[in-house]
């Protein structure tokens, strides 16, 4: 995609996603301008998908940020010193990510979502056709459904897991608070540098001051001046 327009994205979702797998029930995205046009949200509404966007300046809230963490890894790695055709490798780093056992579901993410090991070389088909990992095509197609239920309860068994894990580790070093609606607060101070306004972010507060609106949601609220 030469262009990230809303159109070009439309079109993106439409032909690639929903005419192949179906249409989801929603849509997340981040609080960019192209996810912004009418036509964007026409686009929505025509198939019934809502759209949810993640919180201003909460990047952990969108799990496609920590992949993008994972490929500017790698790409780093592989372009050194050279950085002009960085693009190049984005494809070798996708199947690398592909491929790697991830420490939370303890899986990589082609098994999971495809219910087969990812082959890397042709060589090992006659491998995996002796540990029974893959078989002949009219035995597979009656065995997808029930091994994919498996990796489905695995996966769910590993990410709750996980779950426990961060919880008892954040909950030893965070404790709960809850704002109530009109109640005074302070929040980072995200406004950026301007020469116009003669205005240096160095320089300014790092919180403001600012009331709770609303609440939204867990640990979500809606601020106001």
């Amino acid at each position: 995609m030469r262009k990230a327009t809303a159109a070009e994205i439309i079109k993106f979702l439409e032909n690639e996603v929903f005419h192949i797998f179906g249409v989801p029930e929603y849509v997340h995205s981040d609080n960019g301008k192209r996810f912004v046009p009418d036509i964007f949200s026409q686009f929505l509404e025509k198939y019934g998908t809502q759209h949810i966007r993640t919180a201003f300046y909460s990047p952990q809230a969108n799990a496609a940020e920590r992949v993008n963490r994972s490929v500017l890894q790698i790409v780093r790695s592989y372009i050194k010193g050279n950085q002009k055709n960085w693009d190049k490798d984005l494809s070798d780093a996708a199947f690398a990510l592909r491929c790697a056992v991830h420490s939370v579901i303890n899986d990589t993410p082609y098994h999971a979502v495809v219910g087969m090991p990812m082959i890397q070389h042709a060589a090992s088909y006659e491998l995996y056709r002796r540990l029974c990992v893959i078989r002949d095509a009219d035995g597979e197609v009656e065995m997808l459904a029930d091994k994919t239920q498996l990796i489905r309860n695995k996966i769910m068994k590993e990410l709750k897991l996980a779950h426990e894990r961060s919880k008892k580790t954040n909950n030893t070093r965070s404790r709960e608070v809850n704002f109530q609606i009109g109640q005074v607060v302070y929040r980072r101070n995200f406004k950026q540098s301007s020469q116009v306004e003669n205005y240096n972010a160095k320089l300014a507060p790092k919180q403001v001051k600012c009331v709770v609106l609303k609440i939204i949601g867990n640990s979500m609220y809606e601020l106001g001046d």
